[in-house]
């Protein structure tokens, strides 16, 4: 009777000592509780590059979008377009002086007029020693609307300097009737898209202490250094031989600025299209994973679902520094 209490206490003994023994075993692999494992270098700048790529997905759409993100980069509507499809007439008149171009220009009004019935078309006219007043307001509309410059005789050659200010306004059209001087026309950039020009092969016009007025000529700028050509505008010539007076009344050429203006009004803008290929991917395994998802009839939006699942991709392979 003692043995069997003698062993069945050293079997308690035992078992409660391993009891112990592996509570403190367990406590001493236990970590502290809200302390975690310390993330490495590479994760924490993968984690901050994919935020940022996120945060620039974002920022582009909403640009692209006014706001909201949940419609495509690319879906413009006619209400979006509107401004843009606008267009912006600014005419220069002719003159000896300047002032005087309401007198001495009196047939460019027909062509005022012709302009303003054509659809969603604005018309204002300066004397040619306002052109700088006509080169503020085509600043205030650059992307608002199109913008057309048409200029008769001294606002012809006024027209070409207003294209060579230092900001280069963006000009869709420009239309010059006989400009003159012809040592005063400057070339004209690429900031001017096109340009229809009436060259006046004769002229017939002298003025006492000035010289022959009319025919000048709109031509594009130099080549650059070496030789080498730089891009400029494509220029329509239409060579005319007229007195000089007559060539404001001449309604042949009025009907071909409006058919220009026209076709520049009816013509759709292209299209804004904010891809992600364009926007900045600091890590290869990123971008990897972005063209895998991209299909060739995608236009460039991916959903945030879609965008997490391309991360927690890129997340599993290891990425070149």
């Amino acid at each position: 009777m003692p043995a069997r209490i003698i062993l069945a206490g050293g079997m308690f003994v035992s078992v409660l000592g391993g009891v112990l023994l592996s509570g403190q075993s367990c406590r001493a692999i236990e970590q502290a509780p809200g302390i975690g494992t310390p993330a490495s270098l590479e994760i924490m700048q993968r984690l901050r590059d994919e935020h940022a790529l996120v945060a620039d997905m974002i920022k582009a759409q909403m640009a692209a979008r006014g706001g909201g993100f949940e419609r495509s980069f690319t879906d413009k509507t006619d209400r979006d377009l509107q401004t843009v499809k606008s267009v912006q007439v600014y005419v220069l008149l002719g003159g000896l002086v300047g002032s005087d171009g309401s007198l001495t220009s009196a047939g460019m009004f027909r062509l005022t007029n012709m302009l303003r019935a054509l659809p969603d078309t604005t018309v204002t006219t300066y004397t040619w020693d306002k052109w700088g007043e006509a080169y503020k307001a085509i600043l205030a509309n650059q992307g608002k609307a199109k913008i057309v410059v048409v200029g008769y005789s001294g606002g012809g050659s006024r027209a070409t300097w207003l294209a060579n200010m230092p900001s280069k306004p963006q000009i869709d059209l420009m239309v010059n009737y006989d400009p003159s001087p012809r040592w005063q026309m400057k070339p004209i950039g690429a900031n001017v898209k096109k340009a229809l020009c009436y060259h006046n092969t004769k002229p017939m016009m002298w003025m006492p202490g000035i010289g022959d007025l009319g025919g000048g000529q709109l031509v594009g700028h130099a080549p650059g250094a070496g030789g080498a050509p730089v891009q400029g505008p494509t220029i329509e010539t239409v060579n005319i031989a007229e007195q000089h007076f007559l060539v404001q009344i001449d309604q042949s050429l009025h009907e071909q600025t409006v058919k220009a203006v026209r076709a520049l009004a009816a013509a759709r803008p292209a299209r804004t299209e904010v891809r992600l290929a364009s926007l900045p991917c600091k890590r290869v395994a990123l971008c990897q994973a972005l063209s895998a998802m991209r299909q060739p009839e995608d236009r460039g939006l991916f959903s945030v679902a879609e965008l997490s699942g391309a991360k927690r991709e890129a997340s599993g392979r290891k990425a070149p520094l």
